[in-house]
């Protein structure tokens, strides 16, 4: 290997700083992605809470959940075993490749998270004193995230990853794994319902409260997906602001 970046495997640059949509979407974050005093529902906090496996104990990692769908929807199609050996396969293998992709784009771009882009917007706040040089994007110094859930771990804060928030990891594994689905079984129109350990009546919330069991239920793969990646926005958004997904 050269060990030079190869610009075909990046993924599309984010918004620039001082554009509309930058604007539009470091509100939606702002918002939607408070610890305290935005606008959040209790339906999206679900959304975000059930797609999560931020690492937690006793849940893994989000390969882990996207895994257990798979797993779901081939039991449900009633695979033979030489059909599960491909799709596990594929499945997996489309996500090694995107995470590659992900993490160098990530690198690449090295783009903030809302934790410090929202706190640091204005002139005058952060190391630099820069702002992000956009006049309708107003910041708030004292702004926090809902933060990645320690699931399991009754007493211990939410965190937000030390690694750049574009693209999604969530949004990239997610859609990697779910559009190989849709690949395999050559249609989007899969409906399935799944119970996600973060809310299946065992797993231990922050204040050592059990999370109420809760069944979500899907139409078509890419209703999956996009669900998955808008949750980041709608938990802590400390990973990944609107642009950072779509499907």
């Amino acid at each position: 290997m050269s060990g030079r970046l190869d610009p075909d495997f990046l993924a599309e640059a984010p918004p620039a700083l001082d554009s509309s949509q930058y604007e539009t979407d470091f509100n939606d974050v702002k918002e939607k992605g408070a610890l305290t005093g935005g606008t959040r529902t209790p339906e999206e906090t679900t959304v975000g809470l059930f797609w999560a496996y931020d690492g937690a104990q006793k849940l893994g990692t989000p390969p882990r959940l996207y895994n257990q769908i798979v797993r779901t929807i081939a039991i449900q199609k009633g695979n033979m075993l030489e059909q599960n050996v491909r799709l596990f396969a594929l499945v997996n293998m489309a996500m090694a490749d995107a995470g590659i992709q992900c993490w160098l784009s990530k690198y690449h771009y090295e783009l903030w998270r809302p934790v410090v882009g929202i706190r640091e917007a204005d002139p005058g706040w952060g190391p630099t004193g820069c702002g992000d040089d956009n006049p309708e994007t107003e910041g708030d110094p004292y702004w926090l995230p809902f933060g990645a859930p320690r699931t399991n771990q009754p007493g211990i804060k939410s965190f937000t990853p030390n690694f750049p928030a574009y693209p999604s990891g969530h949004a990239t594994f997610g859609a990697a794994s779910l559009d190989m689905v849709r690949l395999f079984y050559g249609t989007d129109n899969i409906a399935f319902d799944f119970v996600s350990d973060e809310l299946n009546g065992e797993s231990v919330d922050v204040d050592g409260s059990i999370r109420t069991h809760h069944k979500r239920n899907f139409n078509r793969l890419s209703d999956a997906i996009n669900e998955n990646g808008r949750s980041r926005v709608y938990l802590w958004c400390s990973l990944a602001v609107r642009f950072c997904w779509w499907y």
